[in-house]
């Protein structure tokens, strides 16, 4: 029961009485009943729909490659850091990994104007031998790191997930697990509704959803940036205590385990598919 439309993008919407007139990019009228902004985080569903964006922009930026390796990739993800940010290896399938490094867009620039030679050549002397040697480089690309969060996951008849709610600094990865956490929160709110003959395009069906959400994301939010804030360069004291304390959050196996269960996306108010 689903039509899918791509590519196809929101030129601006409308809305009425009973819901929700949208305009494609390529002339075609949709008639609906909510309009869910899922298009990340420069999301013209939520400019358009008004809703502000707390921010905070990072002196960071991201370098993301895909690499082919001459090892098989495992289910293990390798993350170190340095005092210029966070250097990450995330398998992907067979021998494919994500590369993921953080630095000063002056840094990154630098990398991102070397050739593919010089560019193995860097990640062969930074990151560990164990990951097998890097074949070649598929994509690169870099982006500027920033916290978000909407003033409002809800406005008339707009439920906004994911980026378009939220960014996050993504050293922890995540990004991806509250999103989709907001979506399933979101689908059983509609489904409820939708059982009960409501109309679950209506404000105050969608503020059940505001109010599930946003305040575990904004905890999510805050522990990533106080990560952030932990890990930023610091006397040698500092780390020292730094490095004391994840010893012993490591040392203290049922916290250990509630920070593991939490960032899993396992614990806190789950909606029932997460569950299962």
């Amino acid at each position: 029961n689903v039509t899918v439309l791509a590519p196809s993008r929101l030129s601006r919407y409308r809305l009425s009485s009973t819901g929700v007139d949208i305009t494609l990019d390529d002339g075609q009228h949709i008639q609906s009943r909510l309009l869910v902004g899922a298009d990340g985080a420069n999301s013209l569903v939520r400019e358009q729909a008004g809703i502000s964006m707390d921010k905070k922009v990072y002196p960071q930026h991201a370098l993301v490659a895909t690499i082919d390796t001459a090892l098989p990739q495992q289910d293990i993800t390798w993350q170190r850091f340095v005092p210029t940010g966070p250097q990450a290896f995330l398998p992907l399938c067979g021998q494919q990994g994500s590369i993921v490094w953080y630095g000063t867009d002056d840094a990154l620039q630098r990398l991102k104007a070397m050739d593919d030679e010089e560019f193995i050549a860097e990640l062969q002397n930074t990151f560990p031998d164990e990951l097998g040697e890097v074949l070649s480089v598929q994509a690169r690309g870099s982006f500027p790191l920033v916290k978000a969060h909407a003033s409002t996951y809800v406005s008339d008849r707009i439920a906004l997930v994911g980026d378009a709610a939220h960014t996050v600094h993504p050293l922890a990865g995540q990004g991806v697990n509250i999103g989709l956490l907001d979506a399933a929160a979101l689908a059983q709110v509609l489904r409820v509704a939708h059982a009960k003959g409501r109309d679950f395009g209506d404000t105050s069906v969608l503020r059940r959803y505001h109010r599930w959400r946003y305040a575990e994301n904004q905890i999510m939010i805050t522990a990533l940036d106080a990560i952030y804030e932990v890990f930023k360069p610091r006397p040698r004291l500092l780390q020292q205590a730094r490095s004391a304390s994840l010893n012993l959050v490591n040392q203290v196996t049922p916290i250990k385990h509630q920070v593991m269960r939490h960032a899993m996306g396992v614990s806190g108010d789950l909606p029932t598919i997460a569950k299962s």
